[in-house]
């Protein structure tokens, strides 16, 4: 049976040949200290100012497999320099500011150009609930319950570049007992004609918080484009 893209897209959501010599295709950065694989394309993890990749690292493997949806892969997991120095302890520290990048493994051999993007934006901005910020931080400063757990709200969603759509969302997590609110930027990019998906996440602290969060977020975004063209 033939599986139309915009329905990998929603089962995501909820819930040329190739050379005999393979090695002559695999895209290589030689500028790079650290590379992943998406089928034959490297794509470049690039050093970020105050945080850390850590994905290699066994306890913090386990923690971010634990919480990733199934049919995923996690190319790169940074935390920032603070949580880093209390690394032995990662199981039971609460995240204030990390980030991942990762794919979709049933897209990972498909090239992805601007008209598969924005099928993919229109279909995000139809299955999220969108608030006007102004009247959302009304709520949350009064109330916390008006977000539930599990049920991100969809603040703002913009283009950093032309290869990426970014969705600043806010959500409810609980964690040991103690509900916070997180910010969290979902990112679609265009890498090397391969379909890239980095979500940044800081705690909620104030408006404040949200300019610092599109900042990095942007930051880091272009960051990864600019490291792999």
């Amino acid at each position: 049976m033939k599986i139309s893209f915009k329905t990998l897209l929603i089962i995501y959501l909820f819930s040329g040949q190739i050379h005999s010599s393979l090695a002559q295709n695999i895209e290589e950065n030689v500028f790079c200290d650290k590379t992943v694989r998406i089928g034959i394309k490297d794509i470049c993890l690039p050093d970020v100012d105050g945080m850390k990749e850590c994905y290699s690292i066994p306890i913090v493997k386990s923690k971010a497999d634990k919480f990733e949806f199934e049919g995923n892969t996690i190319l790169g997991f940074y935390i920032n320099n603070n949580t880093y120095s209390q690394i032995d302890n990662f199981d039971e520290l609460t995240l204030d500011e990390y980030f991942k990048i990762y794919f979709v493994d049933n897209l990972k051999d498909r090239d992805i150009g601007q008209s598969e993007l924005n099928e993919m934006a229109s279909i995000i901005e139809n299955n999220f609930i969108k608030e006007n910020w102004n009247k959302l931080k009304k709520e949350i400063e009064s109330n916390h319950k008006y977000i539930s757990i599990g049920r991100p709200v969809l603040i703002e969603s913009y283009s950093p570049s032309d290869e990426a759509r970014t969705y600043l969302m806010l959500g409810k997590l609980e964690s040991y007992g103690t509900e916070y609110i997180m910010l969290m930027s979902m990112n679609l990019i265009i890498i090397k004609d391969r379909l890239i998906w980095l979500g940044y996440y800081k705690t909620y602290d104030g408006e404040e918080s949200i300019r610092i969060t599109k900042s990095k977020n942007d930051y880091i975004t272009l960051l990864l484009i600019e490291e792999n063209k």
